[in-house]
């Protein structure tokens, strides 16, 4: 079954070069995986390149199993990338331990 769309994106070339951007700064943080906080952002940096390129994959697909597989891509990398910010800030925070850990109940 074919779906007639209005493509929403008007250029796809300027996702594609910051889809690119995104991933190169993520090969570039990841040589500084040693410090707190430099993996978890490489990582997420490749989150944000999969959201967007679902997004661009979402929008040109014209089959709805197409679509609807792009938008289930578009949602997990949505809610890996807000976790990974999670992790990313816990890290950079320099926290040693959770706090609700850290409590002693008996």
């Amino acid at each position: 079954m074919l779906i007639q769309t209005y493509y929403p994106i008007d250029n796809i070339k300027f996702y594609l070069a910051v889809i690119a951007l995104l991933e190169a700064l993520a090969v570039y943080t990841w040589q500084f995986r040693k410090i707190p906080g430099a993996m978890v952002a490489s990582v997420s940096q490749v989150f944000k390149g999969i959201w967007l390129i679902s997004i661009v994959l979402y929008s040109t697909s014209t089959e709805l199993a197409d679509k609807m597989f792009w938008v289930v891509a578009m949602k997990l990398a949505g809610l890996l990338l807000s976790g990974s910010w999670v992790i990313f800030a816990w890290q950079i925070s320099r926290q040693k331990k959770i706090w609700i850990l850290s409590q002693n109940t008996v």
